[in-house]
C-alpha cells in the first residue's frame, strides 16, 4: 500500500475543521457556520483516499484489500470504543425511550448507515441534540464513499486514464451539486440533502479532483492562492446560512481547502498554518471529533446548557476533551493501527467479534425498551404506545383490533397514537374492528406538507373514506396548536366526512401539563427527582374545543368525548396514578400506561363506554 508524503498543512486544516465543529456544537452563536468544518474533513478525506489509490495503482498493486484493511484498523477500534462508552453512560443518564433510540443509533453506526437513520429523524439544525452518536453520520458518509470510490477509480483505469478519471469526477460533482441545490429548495428533501452521500459528496469529490490535479497533471499553485483558500474557509465558518446548505454554496469552503492543498509546500501561508499546536490538534482530530459530541451530550444532561455559556464549564470541558482525546489517540488509535496482525485476525478481532458484542448489547437494550426497570418503571410508562401502529405504514392496515362487521378508524397526530392502547382495550371489549392511522404532527385534513409519513397517511385515509365498509372515524388531535385557518380546514374535513355518511367521534385534547417537560426524558428526570410541579395549562385548546362543540353539538352523527373529565381534579392534572406511576409521556401526551389507566376509569362509568358503543352502531 502506497504511503502519502506528510503534508503539515493538512493536519492544520484538520485542526481548523475540528475546532470549528466543536465550537459550533458548544455555542453556535460564536461560530454560526461551524458545521462547515465537516466539509473541510470531507475534502481532506477525498484527497487522501484518491491519492492512496492512484499511487497504489501506479506502483502496480491494485489490491484494494490492503486499503480496506488499513481503514478497518484505523477507524473501527475507536468507533467501537465510543459506541460502547456512549451506551455505558447512557445506562446511567438516559431515560428509557432515549436509551432505546441510542441503541438503534449504535447499531446503525456499526453498519455505517447512521446517516440514513438520522435523515429519517429530522432536521440536523432543528435539533437532535439528545443522541450522543449523532456525529457518526459523517463517519458513515465517508465509509460509504470509501467502499464505492476506490472501485470506480480502478474500473476507469486509474492514472492511465487520467482524463477519463477527471471527467468522471467532474460529472459526479455537477450531479451532486444539482441534487443538493434541488433538495434544499424542497422541504421534503432538505433533511436528506444534509445527511446523504449523493448530496454531500461535493467535498469528497473536490478532494478527489485535487489529488488528480497533483498526481496526474503535477499542478501546483503559488502561495497567493493558498491565502485566498484560507480566506474562503474562514469566511464560510461565519457567513453560510444553514438553510442554503449544502448546495452550490458549499463550493466556497471546499474549493478553499483545495487551494490550500494545491499550493506549493513552501508557501508562507502553509508554513504559518503548520505551527506545533495546530499540528498536534490536527494529529488527534479524529479522537477529538469522536469524543466531543457524546461528552457534550452527557454533560448537558447533568448540567444543562452550561458548556458554551459558562466560562468555567467551557474551559473544563475543553481541557477534559483534550485529555481524553490524547489518551484515545495514543492508547487506541496508534496501538491498533500499528499492531501487526494477519488478514484473518483483522477481520476477526477488529470487525467480527466487536460487531457481534455491540449488536447483542444494542439489541438487548432495544428489545427491553431501554431498560425502564432501572427507574422502577414498566415499558408502557415510557412509551407513547406499545402496539406498533403509530406512524407505521405498510401495504396492510394496522389493526388495533379485528372483528367482523364495519371497520372503524382511529385518525390523528401523535395524540391519536398516544391513545392507541386506550382504543385497543375499548375495541376489544366491545368487539369492534379498529384501524390505527396516525403520524406525528400530521395535518391529515390539510394539503400542507409536514412529513413523508403524513403524506402516506393521507393517501391511506382517502382510500378509507371511499370505502363504504368504513363507517366510523375516531379523531384525536392536538387542537391548541391549530391556527384559525387550520381549524377551518379541520371543520371542512369533518363536514366532508358527514356528507359521505360517516360517523365521527371527536376526542378532545388531553389536558396539558403546566411544566417544562417537552420530552419523556425531561419528564422522567423531574418526576424521579421529585422536582416536578404540575398545574393545568389550558392554552388555546379550550377555544378550539368550544368552536368545535358549537358546530356539532346538535349533529347526530358527531359525538364529542372529553378525557379531561377523568384527568383533572380540582384544577390539578392527574399525571400520576394512586401508586405514583406516571400517566403522562411528556407535557401533552399520555403514555401507554396512562391510556390504559384512562380506559379503566371509563370502565368505572360504563354508561360512557356504552354511549360510544351505541353511537358506533348507529343507534
Amino acid at each position: 500500500m502506497a504511503n502519502i508524503k506528510f503534508r503539515p498543512e493538512i493536519d492544520s486544516l484538520r485542526c481548523l475543521a475540528v475546532i470549528a465543529v466543536i465550537t459550533y456544537h458548544m455555542n453556535s452563536s460564536i461560530l454560526p457556520s461551524g458545521f462547515v468544518g465537516v466539509d473541510i474533513f470531507l475534502v481532506i478525506s477525498g484527497y487522501l483516499i484518491t491519492s492512496i489509490i492512484l499511487k497504489t495503482d501506479h506502483q502496480g498493486n491494485n489490491k484494494l484489500s490492503d486499503f480496506y484493511l488499513k481503514r478497518v484498523k484505523r477507524i473501527l477500534p475507536l468507533t467501537y470504543v465510543v459506541i460502547f462508552t456512549s451506551l455505558l453512560f447512557g445506562y446511567a443518564l438516559s431515560s428509557p425511550s432515549i436509551y432505546k433510540a441510542e441503541a438503534h443509533s449504535a447499531f446503525s453506526a456499526m453498519l455505517f448507515i447512521a446517516n440514513f437513520r438520522f435523515s429519517l429523524m429530522g432536521d440536523y439544525f432543528g435539533g437532535m441534540s439528545n443522541s450522543p452518536l449523532l456525529h457518526l453520520w459523517s463517519l458513515s458518509l465517508e465509509e460509504q464513499f470509501y467502499i464505492i470510490w476506490p472501485m470506480l477509480i480502478i474500473s476507469v483505469g486509474g492514472l492511465k486514464k487520467r482524463t477519463t478519471l477527471g471527467f468522471l469526477v467532474g460529472i459526479l460533482l455537477i450531479i451532486s451539486i444539482a441534487l443538493a441545490q434541488y433538495s434544499i429548495s424542497d422541504s421534503r428533501l432538505s433533511t436528506y440533502a444534509y445527511f446523504m452521500l449523493p448530496t454531500r459528496m461535493i467535498g469528497l469529490l473536490i478532494g478527489a479532483f485535487t489529488a488528480i490535479l497533483i498526481l496526474c497533471f503535477q499542478l501546483r499553485i503559488s502561495s497567493l492562492y493558498s491565502l485566498i483558500g484560507v480566506v474562503m474557509i474562514s469566511s464560510s465558518l461565519f457567513l453560510i446560512d444553514p438553510a442554503r446548505f449544502p448546495g452550490i454554496i458549499s463550493l466556497i469552503p471546499c474549493v478553499g481547502v483545495s487551494l490550500v492543498i494545491l499550493s506549493r509546500p513552501a508557501a508562507r501561508v502553509n508554513d504559518l498554518l503548520s505551527n506545533k499546536v495546530a499540528l498536534y490538534i490536527g494529529k488527534i482530530s479524529f479522537s477529538l471529533y469522536m469524543w466531543h459530541w457524546p461528552m457534550l451530550v452527557f454533560i448537558n444532561r447533568v448540567i444543562p446548557e452550561q458548556v458554551g455559556s459558562n466560562l468555567y464549564a467551557s474551559i473544563t470541558y475543553v481541557f477534559t476533551l483534550l485529555l481524553v482525546s490524547s489518551f484515545s489517540y495514543y492508547l487506541i488509535e496508534e496501538v491498533f493501527r500499528r499492531k501487526k496482525v494477519t488478514v484473518k485476525q483483522t477481520l476477526l478481532f477488529y470487525l467480527l467479534l466487536p460487531s457481534i458484542l455491540l449488536t447483542v448489547l444494542s439489541y438487548s437494550i432495544s428489545i427491553n425498551s431501554g431498560l425502564p426497570q432501572r427507574y422502577g418503571l414498566t415499558d408502557k410508562m415510557t412509551q407513547i404506545e406499545t402496539l406498533g401502529c403509530h406512524g407505521i405504514f405498510s401495504d396492510d392496515n394496522c389493526f388495533l383490533s379485528k372483528s367482523t362487521g364495519y371497520k372503524n378508524v382511529l385518525l390523528g397526530d401523535s395524540h391519536a397514537g398516544s391513545l392507541n392502547n386506550f382504543f385497543r382495550k375499548f375495541s376489544t371489549e366491545y368487539n369492534h374492528s379498529l384501524i390505527g392511522l396516525s403520524a406525528g404532527g400530521c395535518l391529515f385534513f390539510s394539503v400542507e406538507y409536514f412529513s413523508e409519513k403524513c403524506e402516506i397517511a393521507k393517501e391511506k385515509l382517502d382510500t378509507m373514506i371511499d370505502n363504504e365498509e368504513t363507517k366510523n372515524f375516531f379523531i384525536v388531535f392536538r387542537f391548541d396548536s391549530l391556527s384559525d385557518v387550520q381549524l377551518d380546514h379541520f371543520i371542512k374535513f369533518i363536514n366532508n366526512l358527514l356528507l359521505k355518511n360517516k360517523r365521527v367521534i371527536i376526542v378532545k385534547q388531553v389536558p396539558l401539563l403546566g411544566a417544562d417537560v417537552k420530552s419523556n426524558s425531561k419528564f422522567l428526570e423531574l418526576l424521579l427527582n421529585k422536582k416536578i410541579g404540575v398545574i393545568l395549562q389550558k392554552k388555546d385548546a379550550d377555544k378550539a374545543h368550544s368552536y368545535i362543540e358549537s358546530m356539532y353539538k346538535s349533529q347526530k352523527n358527531v359525538l364529542i368525548i372529553d378525557p379531561a373529565l377523568l384527568l383533572v381534579d380540582d384544577n390539578q392534572v392527574l399525571y400520576l396514578d394512586k401508586n405514583g406511576s406516571p400517566l403522562y409521556y411528556d407535557d401533552n401526551h399520555l403514555n401507554a400506561f396512562g391510556a390504559e389507566w384512562l380506559f379503566d376509569q371509563y370502565r368505572k362509568q360504563p354508561e360512557k363506554l356504552d354511549k360510544i358503543n351505541q353511537f358506533l352502531k348507529g343507534k
